[in-house]
């Protein structure tokens, strides 16, 4: 009986759990961003340019984006007001102009609600508010925890990461492994705590809630926070917004104490001119979606040539996540601040025209260097965004002439023909490989033909056997600095070798060579190369180790020959 009781008690658990489990489903929700006609026209055309980059995952990571296939996680929360409303992550909703949420049953059945409003949103903590169409009746929430978070604590992940590119239900469990994680950890901007834990997060899991168990909830667990990030370079480093940092979201999002709006963009002005004069990280959560959506593609990576060393990585390094539209507001926050760095400290705010809207843009007049800027503004996700600076002039952001920062490849294979300086030798060819784009290293080999030297008469003649025929192999270093005209790329470069002559003369040999390189760009880090470079080398007969004994010298005097070589590569 006792084991019949323990059987029993066993099965009875097992099927509260189950049903808690599929309570808890009701919760939580998959987000589905929708853009605006001209956003999903630019996402298009930004896939394809990429794609013809070689920027094959963001590129597919755009277009999924573009055909309404991007998604993430949410969950139902209550508030103050009593309504139920969705919380997730303000990277999932960025650029949308609304959502659609989709509740995913476990009987297959689905129930969506389309055209759901981002009533508020929070850069600072990448949070986003959403709210059901008035229709809705949607009335159940999953509350949140009162407990502190410690470490060791038994958590657990619900969400709807993606697998082969559709969402999936996916109940995760863990431990907090860090219950007060500072986030300047990762960058020193960000001033908040979270929480880190192993739970399992993917890529769908933003704006999924951490939950703890708790037997007083009709699902069987309550929220402990909302799930946001994922170190990469670390093992189950998963990463939390506290509840302390949701409620207040919640409460500001939904209070009526309403400023107007005018007071709204004042303040919102001001700190912009103060913001601004530290930095594009400071003035990204400014750049609005309309800003990003009215660049070209072709303005993008004009703007991407144009910023700075930072930017660049920064810029490099979310598009290898899979994020190029910030790429996008990375480039336009760089060239903003460039556009006032030299007169940063006198970039102030100086008044509103007219009066601020919500419906149509409204312009803010700003001062730099005691001459007017205008700055154009719009609510966006119900804040205010700037849309336009004079201070900035995309169309005017390419250069016909200038340093080219977005130059790069690994490796470079080319070929070429030598042409003498004289009649004493004959037209020779080679091949080299290098690697690196600025500095660099590698090796090359040559051949090379010319007439003996005669002693008695002390002139170059063919000898008995012909053309003195010889390889040239050697090791190099060298450096080339990359400009541009338009889309053409030049680069000046030097180049020192040393090795050995083998063949007819055998020999250390020594050579020098500077010229000017000019590449085409194919895709992404690929390049057609073409080449001119003047080539004088040495050849040491003090180490000769292989002369003829005869009235010929293969080669006493000169012991430098001169020429210049033309040449095609292919880099990448």
């Amino acid at each position: 009986m006792k084991q019949v009781k323990i059987i029993s008690i066993f099965l009875f658990i097992s099927i509260g759990n189950i049903f808690a489990q599929k309570q808890l489903r009701e919760y939580i929700v998959i987000v589905r961003p929708v853009y605006h006609e001209s956003t999903t026209e630019f996402l298009k055309k930004f896939s394809e340019k990429l794609s013809s980059e070689g920027y094959t995952y963001a590129s597919n990571y755009l277009k999924a984006f573009s055909e309404g296939k991007g998604f993430g996680s949410g969950f139902l929360v209550k508030g103050d007001d009593g309504k139920t409303y969705i919380l997730t992550n303000r990277h999932v909703v960025m650029q949308a102009e609304t959502a659609n949420i989709e509740f995913s049953n476990t009987d297959g059945s689905k129930v969506n609600y389309e055209g759901c409003k981002i009533i508020e949103i929070d850069n600072d903590n990448d949070l986003a508010l959403l709210a059901f169409p008035e229709d809705a009746t949607v009335q159940k929430a999953l509350n949140f925890s009162v407990l502190i978070p410690f470490d060791g604590q038994e958590v657990f992940s619900a969400g709807f990461p993606g697998m082969a590119g559709k969402p999936s239900w996916q109940l995760g469990k863990g431990i907090v492994s860090n219950a007060a994680f500072s986030m300047e950890t990762l960058d020193e901007d960000l001033k908040m705590k979270a929480i880190q834990h192993t739970a399992q997060i993917d890529r769908g899991s933003s704006g999924s809630p951490l939950l703890i168990a708790d037997t007083t909830q009709v699902t069987g667990y309550s929220a402990l926070g909302l799930n946001t990030w994922k170190v990469l370079d670390r093992e189950n480093v998963n990463l939390t917004i506290p509840v302390s940092t949701i409620q207040q979201f919640i409460t500001r999002a939904l209070s009526s104490e309403r400023i107007d709006n005018n007071q709204i963009l004042e303040k919102m002005s001001q700190q912009f001119a103060s913001d601004a004069q530290h930095g594009y990280k400071k003035i990204l959560k400014y750049v609005s979606y309309n800003y990003i959506s009215k660049i070209s593609v072709e303005e993008f990576f004009q703007l991407w040539k144009k910023s700075s060393k930072d930017a660049m990585e920064d810029i490099s390094d979310v598009f290898e996540h899979g994020h190029p539209i910030e790429a996008v507001r990375i480039a336009i926050a760089d060239n903003i601040y460039r556009s006032i760095e030299k007169n940063k400290n006198s970039f102030s705010y100086n008044s509103i025209t007219g009066l601020a809207s919500n419906d149509t843009p409204t312009t803010v007049m700003m001062s730099l260097n005691n001459k007017q800027v205008n700055s154009v503004w719009l609510i966006e996700q119900n804040q205010w965004k700037l849309k336009d600076i004079s201070t900035l002039k995309v169309s005017e952001t390419e250069q016909f002439f200038g340093i080219a920062r977005d130059f790069k490849y690994t490796m470079n294979v080319s070929t070429e023909l030598y042409f003498p300086s004289d009649k004493v030798e004959k037209v020779g060819y080679g091949a080299e490989v290098s690697f690196g784009y600025k500095s660099m290293f590698g090796f090359a080999l040559h051949k090379y033909s010319h007439m003996g030297y005669n002693k008695d008469p002390g002139t170059y003649e063919v000898t008995d056997e012909g053309y003195v025929d010889y390889k040239e192999g050697l090791l190099f270093l060298g450096y080339q600095y990359p400009f541009h005209i338009k889309k053409i790329f030049l680069l000046p470069y030097i180049k020192f070798g040393v090795g050995l002559n083998f063949g007819d003369i055998s020999s250390l040999t020594s050579a020098t060579w500077y010229g000017l390189q000019a590449a085409y760009k194919l895709k992404n880090n690929d390049y057609i190369m073409a080449y001119f470079k003047i080539a004088p080398r040495y050849i040491d007969t003090n180490f000769a180790f292989d002369m003829y004994d005869s009235p010929y010298e293969y080669l006493s005097n000169p012991t430098k020959f001169n020429g210049f070589s033309l040449g095609i590569g292919y880099a990448f």
